[in-house]
Order: structure tokens, then sequence, then C-alpha cells
């Protein structure tokens, strides 16, 4: 009586075991699409950074140009008043 006892024991751990460890594997299926979705996010985001730091770039040398360019009118402007006022005298 006890053997089966005993026997009714493991049976009870063994199918808890069972039930644990589908559990655990079910989980970890969970976990390892939430890995697959996050890899492909940040993905993504590694896409969309690098763009909008080539448009930052671009955007720097635009900057950069039509400052060049102003500062040269800006010297032109002077240059055109100054000769405008020798003119006058």
């Amino acid at each position: 009586m006890w053997c089966k006892q005993i026997l009714d024991d493991e049976q009870r751990a063994r199918h808890g075991q069972r039930e644990e460890l589908a559990a655990s594997e079910r989980r970890n299926a969970v976990l390892s699409g939430e890995i697959e979705e996050l890899r492909s996010q940040i993905e993504v985001l590694e896409k969309t950074r690098k763009m909008a730091e080539t448009e930052l770039h671009e955007i720097s040398e635009r900057v950069a140009d039509l400052t060049n360019s102003n500062s040269s009118l800006l010297a032109a402007k002077k240059k055109t008043e100054v000769e405008l006022q020798a003119l006058h005298v």
C-alpha cells in the first residue's frame, strides 16, 4: 500500500514538473517572440537614425554654404556702400 502511495506521489510530482516545463516553454516562446520584435524595432530605429544623421549632415553643409554666401553678400554690400559714398563726395 505504501508503494502505491509513493508511486502516486511520484506520478503527481512528475505531472507537476511537466506542467511547469510546459509553462516555462510557453514563457520562453513568448519572450523569444518579444526579443525578435525588439530586434526588428532596433533595426528600423537604426536605419532611421542613420537617415537622420545623413540629413543633419546635409543641412549643416547647406547652412555653412548659406552662411558663406551671406558673408560674401554683406561684404559686397559694404563695398558698394563705400563706393557709393565715394561717388557722392
